[in-house]
């Protein structure tokens, strides 16, 4: 557990030695803005990541591209604008997404390829105007979605 500690830059060497056996991360609460592509490069076993309430505004398109055991990620209260199109491309087995209290106006119908097991989607205060019904219909495990 990492969060609370006013963290505002992350080297993508800083979980090298522990990667291969990390399961939990808990970033929440840091002042991180953006975190570099590798950073969780080699985290086979990650199964839950709690960015929330950082200050991302973006997020490079291979960040999570590796987390292929990713079950739960929350990037709630951050400054999100907008999601890269294969973002989260392998997460495959990801069950819950929180992206709530973003700044979201937007999301693209590709932006969410890849979650074919994912269960949980919340959007909540985000501004956003609509969504897509292709891209709704497209997420057919969801049983929990939170769009208001």
């Amino acid at each position: 557990v990492l969060s609370d500690n006013q963290i505002n830059h992350i080297d993508f060497r800083a979980f090298k030695s522990i990667s291969a056996d990390l399961e939990k991360l808990d970033l929440s609460f840091n002042q991180l803005s953006k975190l570099d592509g590798n950073l969780f490069l080699n985290m086979n076993k990650l199964s839950e990541l709690s960015l929330w309430n950082n200050r991302l505004d973006s997020i490079d398109h291979k960040t999570f591209q590796t987390l292929y055991n990713l079950r739960k990620l929350d990037l709630s209260s951050n400054s999100l604008k907008s999601l890269n199109g294969n973002l989260f491309q392998n997460l495959t087995r990801l069950n819950i997404l929180n992206l709530g209290s973003n700044f979201l106006r937007e999301i693209n119908k590709n932006s969410l390829n890849g979650l074919n097991s994912l269960q949980k989607l919340d959007l909540t205060n985000n501004g956003l105007d609509q969504l897509d019904p292709i891209f709704v219909k497209s997420l057919n495990h969801l049983s929990n979605f939170c769009y208001c």
